[in-house]
């Protein structure tokens, strides 16, 4: 079972109710920690955490007001940048993060760009028994991947090519 700040993240439109695509397109920039659950230590989460669960925690708010930035770059024009706002007082709180990745891969045809947007609240209704944590989180990716090489009519071999279709 897969959650985010022990919340499934069910598609009820999935054969198999998961959000496969959701964490194939996830930024890790703002996960703070991975909980891991083997076993049957995962049925904390429900009955169909019998195998085990894996829960993400984002960012929370923090005393104060701090702001985190990361800029990283690589091989086949590879970057990766990431923006963290978070400030909080002793009864509410927010925290807005941004991120990004983009490769032009190792094909002219194959490139890939991903945006994350977190933005989280915190507000302490009753302390220490009633606080309320709402959650928006923002997916843009898009996957330019090439089609796989086939033969022409006089058995000539025909490249990748890049397709519409292949922009997921």
């Amino acid at each position: 079972k897969l959650l985010m700040n022990g919340m499934t993240l069910d598609d009820p439109s999935s054969v198999s109710g998961t959000f496969e695509a959701f964490y194939s397109n996830l930024n890790t920039y703002d996960i703070k920690r991975v909980e891991v659950l083997k076993g049957g230590a995962g049925v904390l989460y429900g009955s169909d955490a019998q195998a085990g669960a894996i829960n993400l925690i984002t960012v929370r708010p923090e005393q104060g007001i701090f702001a985190d930035m990361a800029l990283e770059g690589g091989a086949y024009n590879t970057f990766r940048e990431g923006i963290t706002l978070n400030g909080a007082s002793e009864t509410t709180g927010a925290v807005a993060a941004v991120s990004r990745f983009d490769t032009s891969g190792m094909h002219r045809h194959s490139n890939a760009d991903n945006t994350n947007v977190l933005l989280s609240g915190e507000y302490v209704v009753v302390p220490d028994r009633l606080t309320i944590n709402p959650i928006i989180r923002i997916i843009d990716a898009h996957n330019d991947l090439d089609t796989n090489p086939t033969l022409d009519s006089s058995g000539g071999l025909i490249t990748n090519l890049p397709t519409d279709k292949n922009n997921v």
